[in-house]
Parts: C-alpha cells; structure tokens; sequence
C-alpha cells in the first residue's frame, strides 16, 4: 500500500458480512428470535450456522406457515437483538481521524438494512451501496467506479473486506486499495483463493493506526 495514508484525504469502504458483522453471528441471533416466537418448539435435530436455511427447514418439521415465519425473520432481522460490538464506536474514532467512511455490501436490501440497524452504525457512513438497491454488486466493479465520482475531494480510496474471490480484484481494476480482514472459524468463505489484498489485518481496531503505517510494510 504505497505512500502515506492522510485521513483527510482517504476514503474507507468497509464490507458488511464477516467483516463489520459475521454472518453467523447474525443467524444465532436469528434463531434465538425464532425461539422467543415459538418457544414451544425443540430445539433442531439440525444444527449448522452456515446452512441457515436447511436448520429451519428441519425445525418447522413440515410445518409450512411455522418455515414462511423463520425465514420471514431471517430476512428481516424482525424480532432479533440489537449486536453489541466494538465495531460502532471504532467507526467514529475513525470518522473523529478524518477519514470518510461508506459501506460497499451485496445481498438482499432487507437483510442487509437489518443488520446494519442491528450494529446501530447507518448514521456513521457518507454512502451505502447495497447491490439490490443499485442492481450492481461488487464483481460488476460499478460501486467502485461510482463512488470516487461521488467524493472527488478524496484522492485515496480503500476498501476493507474478507473475500478474496470477490472483494478485491475489482476494487484493483479502479485503483483503489485494499486491505484484508484475516478470518475467524466463523468465517462463511475461504480465504485460499482469488485475489489477495494489499494489506492484511488481523483485527479491525488496527485500522486505528492505519495512518502510521509506512511503505514497504506489511
């Protein structure tokens, strides 16, 4: 990553799934949310975070109007408990740096606007581009494209994420930096293929020094 980073100059795009939020994080609040609406249900003789859909296939057990509202609540994050996370109050120390900060996500506008309610952080970013809402996700490059168009003030711009195969290659193609969020075992995705980052992380809160780091390190 080369040059000196300036806050005041730097855009920060962060992904929203397993990096600012793990998925699975947000399935157990998912199911915990379910309970309290079906308590007199058993527990699943199925139980997998990363299969969401074929645990509650497995719970309802047949029963199609018990399935429609588990996967109501996935969708919707109706009933889930607020996160609470370091991650709001790392986005403001950020911000208080100088920096200016967007969300760059695919997925369902549904789901994805419940989870950045849930983590309590939709007021700490200048710009949201959720891949429905605009029919482009990461892979098209378009939020890459349009987003340095939106701040031409900035000169630099970073995007932190956890996917290789998707995350970077087309932030590369546009010239931005990237920076990799190293996975946890709750991680949804491998990270042994696709394009690798520029930089490594192994925790987010690193990003808080992001503006002493020097060329030619790590």
């Amino acid at each position: 990553m080369p040059g000196k980073i300036i806050p005041a100059e730097t855009l920060l795009a962060f992904d929203l799934d397993d990096t600012l939020l793990h998925e699975t994080a947000y399935i157990r609040g998912v199911f915990d949310a379910i309970r309290e609406e079906f308590p007199h249900l058993p527990e699943p003789c199925f139980y997998d975070l990363k299969l969401p859909y074929v645990v509650m296939e497995k719970w309802a057990d047949g029963n199609t109007g018990i399935l429609n509202s588990m996967i109501r609540i996935y969708r919707t994050g109706e009933g889930v408990a607020p996160f609470l996370t370091p991650v709001p109050d790392l986005l403001r120390q950020l911000r208080r740096q100088g920096y200016l900060l967007t969300l760059i996500t695919d997925g369902f506008s549904i789901r994805q606007r419940a989870k950045i309610r849930l983590l309590g952080i939709e007021d700490l970013f200048s710009e949201i581009w959720i891949s429905e809402e605009r029919k482009a996700d990461k892979l098209s490059g378009k939020p890459f494209a349009e987003i340095p168009r939106m701040f031409q003030n900035l000169s630099r711009f970073i995007y932190i994420g956890d996917n290789p195969a998707k995350d970077f290659h087309p932030a590369h193609r546009y010239g931005w930096d990237t920076i990799m969020l190293e996975a946890t075992a709750e991680n949804i995705h491998p990270q042994n293929t696709g394009t690798p980052a520029r930089r490594t992380i192994a925790t987010l809160s690193e990003l808080k020094n992001l503006s002493t780091y020097k060329e030619g390190e790590d």
